[in-house]
């Protein structure tokens, strides 16, 4: 009688630790942890205060179209602010290199990864630990649809405003010329990271040592593990691929 060996390994694990101290638990308890979470490909630890950098973020987006409202109307030339926005942006691109960066270093180009609006540096996982994946990529990838419904409310707010004023010409279709070049300023901003975000989906490589799969480079918690295996029917990677084609019209 012939048998058949099967190697049976420990699944691979790329998810970081949930901290008890969500539970209720104080340092210094038996079963405290601290929390910690994914930043750019590795682990760390989770701030005091989370939900405070979430709302920071989430004010930032609104202070930007408020901002570029205000400039529009001044007639201000943003060309000396661009410069140094896309000097910060590309630097903060360096962070997500392999590269084993001075602590000095690394802490100061994940700061200028605030210039990318990069919703990972607020730390989400460590608010919400269960947070999935994919709500952080339809979050990043609606941004230009929120923004340009914000900035249409601030038009219609201003044409009753001009009409409750008594103002007889009020000039609707320059009004809107305005919003849609707000938009833009607004989208010239942020593309680096609604661009990689949507990107991130199609970068797949194989493991190392390669088991026949090609991974993804973010993780997820419907994914095994939290490795999510690319061009697999059902899996997170093919369901956030065809939400993009449908977004791409956008």
């Amino acid at each position: 009688m012939e048998g058949q060996c099967e190697c049976f390994a420990s699944p691979r694990c790329a998810l970081c630790s949930v901290g008890s101290n969500w539970l209720g638990l104080k340092e210094g308890d038996t079963w405290f942890t601290e929390g910690y979470f994914r930043l750019n490909g590795k682990c760390e630890e989770c701030p005091k205060n989370p939900g405070l950098l979430v709302g920071m973020f989430i004010g930032a987006m609104v202070a930007l179209c408020i901002g570029c409202w205000f400039l529009q109307k001044k007639d201000f030339n943003v060309a000396f602010i661009s410069i140094g926005w896309d000097y910060f942006q590309v630097l903060a691109l360096f962070s997500r290199a392999d590269i084993d960066w001075p602590p000095l270093m690394r802490a100061m180009l994940t700061f200028f990864s605030a210039f990318n609006f990069n919703i990972d540096i607020t730390a989400p996982e460590c608010l919400i630990p269960n947070l999935d994946y994919k709500l952080k990529w339809w979050f990043i990838m609606l941004i230009p649809l929120a923004a340009f419904s914000f900035l249409c409310l601030a038009f219609v707010f201003e044409i009753i405003r001009d009409r409750c004023s008594g103002v007889t010409k009020l000039h609707i279709g320059r009004k809107f010329g305005k919003v849609i070049a707000q938009y833009l300023l607004m989208l010239y901003y942020v593309y680096l990271s609604v661009t990689r975000r949507a990107l991130d989906i199609f970068n797949c490589n194989p493991s190392n040592p390669a088991d026949g799969y090609y991974y993804t480079e973010f993780t997820s918690i419907d994914c095994e593990g939290g490795l999510c295996k690319c061009h697999i029917e059902g899996s997170v990677q093919v369901f956030l691929k065809v939400r993009n084609n449908l977004l791409t019209p956008l």
